[in-house]
């Protein structure tokens, strides 16, 4: 019994040990400025995600199960993005997500443009979904 105890508490030590000398190492390398990710330009992709505007209506069809949605885009930006990904979450009356919804909207958003895509089918939908916010989640730029 005295061996194990022995063997578990040099364990212990060694990954405390290891841990502190990991994480030293890493954060030596995130002081010299230029190679923090944050500090960084964001990217067109990033910028596309955080710029461009979604705006939609919804709703139920085929028996109340699947979301039928009215997107309108707008692209103020100097890029243009194609075969863009949205992404709805749904909630039911008590403010609970209960469902979500993703799909791929395959055309092209030209720069400072604006685009509608309507009557666009998102698939089922959970049955007691009472409101919804949908994003821009992926997309392919063009630059």
């Amino acid at each position: 019994m005295k061996t194990f105890t022995k063997r578990t508490l040099i364990s212990l030590c060694a990954l405390v040990v290891f841990g502190i000398l990991a994480a030293g190492s890493a954060d030596s390398g995130s002081t010299g400025g230029s190679s923090n990710p944050s500090s960084q330009a964001p990217t067109v992709k990033e910028t596309l995600l955080h710029d461009v505007k979604l705006d939609f209506t919804w709703g139920k069809e085929g028996f109340d199960n699947i979301m039928i949605a009215n997107f309108k885009i707008n692209n103020a930006t100097d890029h243009g993005f194609k075969d863009f990904e949205i992404t709805c979450e749904h909630y039911a009356t008590s403010g609970t997500m209960i469902d979500r919804n993703t799909r791929t909207i395959y055309e092209v958003v030209k720069a400072h443009s604006k685009k509608s895509i309507p009557h666009f089918s998102m698939g089922f939908i959970h049955s007691q979904a009472k409101s919804s916010n949908c994003r821009i989640t992926d997309l392919v730029p063009l630059d």
